[in-house]
């Protein structure tokens, strides 16, 4: 488990508890999680056809970049070994992991799905309004629903990369006739010090200027689950049980681990098998998610999602490897 921080600033009401700065222990399991969950919500064809070889590729290589320094996870040093175009690759998969973790730790917000593609799959409707919206609607275990503009940059962010962020996601004026529970702007800085979150909940627009969404949640939970249906159903699913609730599993073949961190494992490859899982009940019924997850145990090494979705196995010990 490493360190990174979170600072919430601007939360009123319900949420000013939030504001301050937070220290948050996540797990190197938590952030390959939180990279193929809502990479799979921005790109459902992740694990399919032949767009996943750059999509995924994308984002676990850029998993080869993260290492820890005492008790904080930050970025390696390989990471200046990067172009700048390589790293705004990288920066991009981050900002929207990140932004997964800190919502869910901060928030309970389980469930991040991309706006865009919310709209494609008929989940989304949103009223005439601004282009500039944000990225990713966010589901609360309360039924609340937040609003995410996620930004993930590998130097300081400039004031106004965080006033255009805070303007997209305070854009939104209502969601199913409410207002949102936040409207939050999420920054990631990338440091070879510490990974740093800011979250920012600004002020809503004026009355009349923003956006009014109307989401079916029915099909916002079949279509945010659909892709790790498919990938179960295809590769031979199994079973499994951690704290007394069933997992349904598939090998993961994802996880090459020669691929992502650029050396070759220095025993059998099968002892680090991973898998992919999803609680049974909602791999039965999407829809019934909320309720599935309701009574979900805390997952101290973060392989369990607060959405359902798991990895399992176990991770190589990457410093020890050696070269063959």
């Amino acid at each position: 488990m490493c360190n990174i921080t979170v600072n919430c600033q601007n939360f009123t009401g319900y949420h000013a508890a939030l504001n301050g700065q937070h220290s948050r222990r996540i797990s190197m399991f938590a952030v390959f999680r939180a990279i193929l969950t809502v990479g799979a919500q921005r790109f459902p064809e992740i694990f399919w056809d032949w767009p996943w070889l750059y999509r995924a590729g994308m984002g676990l290589s850029a998993f080869s970049f993260l290492a820890r320094q005492g008790d904080n996870l930050c970025l390696s040093a390989q990471y200046a070994e990067l172009d700048m175009s390589e790293k705004a690759v990288m920066s991009f998969w981050y900002g929207m992991a990140f932004a997964k973790l800190a919502a869910e730790s901060e928030l309970d917000v389980s469930w991040l799905g991309y706006v865009d593609r919310m709209r494609q799959d008929g989940s989304l409707t949103i009223s005439s309004g601004s282009n500039q919206r944000p990225d990713f609607a966010g589901r609360d275990l309360n039924g609340a629903w937040h609003v995410i503009e996620a930004k993930g940059r590998h130097r300081r962010p400039a004031l106004r990369l965080i006033a255009q962020a805070k303007r997209q996601a305070g854009y939104v004026q209502t969601i199913k006739n409410q207002p949102p529970a936040t409207t939050l702007a999420c920054i990631t800085s990338l440091s070879t010090q510490e990974i740093s979150v800011l979250m920012d909940d600004p002020e809503p627009p004026s009355e009349g200027k923003g956006e009014d969404w109307k989401i079916d949640e029915h099909k916002f939970f079949g279509n945010y689950y659909r892709p790790f249906v498919k990938y179960l159903n295809a590769f031979g699913h199994g079973q499994r049980k951690e704290h007394d609730r069933t997992y349904i599993t598939a090998p993961l073949f994802l996880s090459d681990w020669e691929f992502i961190y650029r050396r070759r494992p220095p025993r059998d490859f099968r002892e680090w098998r991973l898998e992919l899982g999803l609680l049974a009940d909602i791999y039965k019924a999407p829809e019934n998610a909320p309720r599935a997850v309701e009574e979900l145990p805390h997952d101290e090494k973060g392989k369990i999602g607060r959405d359902g979705i798991a990895i399992f196995g176990e991770m190589p010990d990457w410093p020890n490897w050696k070269e063959s």
